[in-house]
């Protein structure tokens, strides 16, 4: 099997099969209009608007049938560079590629590719004739929904504005975990987003995350940054108050707004933005409890996934890179100590993982659930943290059944949605 993600050929035939397809689809159905469509590992696609009317699997051979006519009539595949204000007027009719044009950072080069009569806004690459992409086969289709979120340079790039019908699937998704955690005795809370820098330094983060933070704000003698995770602040919430030993585990959970600053380039719609809201659980617990709590938590996610069809992932076994320790904090004996725990963990649950050296936390090991978005990237969609060291930071403790202050330890669950998903 050829490898997707780095077969540069494969990539540049299927762009251009799905410019093929595209054209057919121009052909067929006039007044369609088309947003992107990427190379994806199964093939390609295309995000289409037809107006009232939509694709059924009948029309599939129809579709074929026209794409075979296009390919056999041989047009080259050109490629122009045009200026932000000659693409805006070529495409000034096309709300989705005004979208597009409007969103690009300065400086971007601008390139549309035409093949006969079917010109559309790509970077590419393409190959040189449509005659190259004969063999092809079109396997189904999916309804999309345009009006979910926005973006406006005016606001901000990689801040996403969400519209009335992806704030209700927002709501839908919100109350669906809250509910589900409600049941498995979790407890939501709610911080603000900002919060000051002393905090992030008692943490950790201002030392080991701020590259990736907004920078600081400063005024009244204080400086208060946005928050790039909401661990400091349940660390603080926990230690507000006594514990017992039989008190464990604090379930403690929030819908929370987050704030990283992205590269610019690194910017993919929702799948990678500035700010993003994730289900952000942290579980206070006695070091006798570790085995138990993470296997429940591994049991809400993959019942999470359950429900809503997701069966292509990846368990990602995330480890400290001994060799680059600079990277975390704590001492040997601790990583060592939760690292093997986490393992055995795994093992005894009887799952079947892959270990990756240097993608832990800078605080502790964590087992990260992978999937394709359909975009074809990997990311991680949930992650289960085992963390002695915040508990440290925070001087956090709990009364054991001897009356002696001791350390909880804490599991971290953390999950974001991806509309990209496929």
């Amino acid at each position: 099997m050829r490898d997707f993600l780095n077969d540069v050929e494969l990539n540049t035939l299927n762009h251009s099969c799905a410019h093929v397809m595209a054209q057919a689809v121009k052909h067929l159905y006039p007044q369609a209009k088309f947003w992107v469509g990427p190379v994806v590992e199964e093939g390609f696609y295309y995000d289409i608007d037809l107006g009232d009317q939509t694709i059924t699997d009948d029309d599939l051979p129809k579709i074929e049938k026209e794409m075979k006519k296009i390919c056999k009539d041989g047009k080259r595949i050109v490629r122009h560079e045009v200026s932000r204000e000659e693409a805006l007027k070529e495409f000034a009719d096309d709300e989705y590629k005004v979208d597009l044009i409007s969103n690009m950072p300065e400086g971007t080069v601008i390139s549309t590719y035409s093949q006969g009569d079917f010109t559309d806004l790509c970077r590419g690459p393409h190959v040189d004739t449509v005659k190259k992409c004969k063999n092809f086969k079109l396997l189904k289709h999916s309804g999309a929904y345009w009006n979910i979120f926005m973006f406006a340079d005016l606001v901000g790039r990689g801040l996403p504005m969400w519209l009335p019908n992806g704030f209700t699937v927002r709501r839908i998704l919100s109350d669906y975990i809250m509910d589900k955690e409600l049941d498995l005795g979790y407890e939501h809370v709610m911080t603000p987003s900002v919060a000051n820098v002393a905090l992030y330094k008692t943490s950790g983060h201002w030392d080991h995350y701020k590259d990736d933070m907004f920078p600081a704000m400063e005024m009244d003698d204080e400086a208060y940054v946005l928050r790039p995770m909401n661990c400091p602040e349940h660390m603080m919430i926990y230690k507000s108050q006594l514990h017992s030993y039989r008190d464990l585990p604090i379930r403690m959970a929030e819908i929370a707004n987050d704030f990283r600053f992205e590269a610019s380039g690194a910017l993919t719609g929702i799948e990678r933005a500035r700010a993003f809201t994730q289900n952000d659980s942290h579980i206070f617990l006695r070091p006798d409890q570790i085995a138990q709590e993470f296997k429940e938590v591994s049991k809400l996610i993959l019942d999470v996934y359950k429900d809503f069809g997701f069966t292509d992932y990846e368990f990602r076994l995330s480890l400290r890179d001994p060799e680059d320790t600079e990277k975390y904090f704590g001492n040997d004996e601790l990583w060592e100590k939760s690292e093997n725990e986490l393992r055995a963990v795994l093992n005894d649950m009887g799952v079947k993982y892959y270990e990756a050296k240097g993608e832990a936390a800078f605080y502790g090991p964590k087992l990260d659930v992978q999937v394709k978005s359909a975009l074809g990237h990997d990311v991680t969609l949930s992650t289960i943290q085992l963390d002695y060291q915040l508990p440290e930071r925070f001087e956090l403790t709990y009364v054991d059944e001897n009356g002696e202050k001791v350390r909880p330890v804490v599991i971290h669950k953390k999950q974001r949605a991806y509309f990209h998903y496929g």
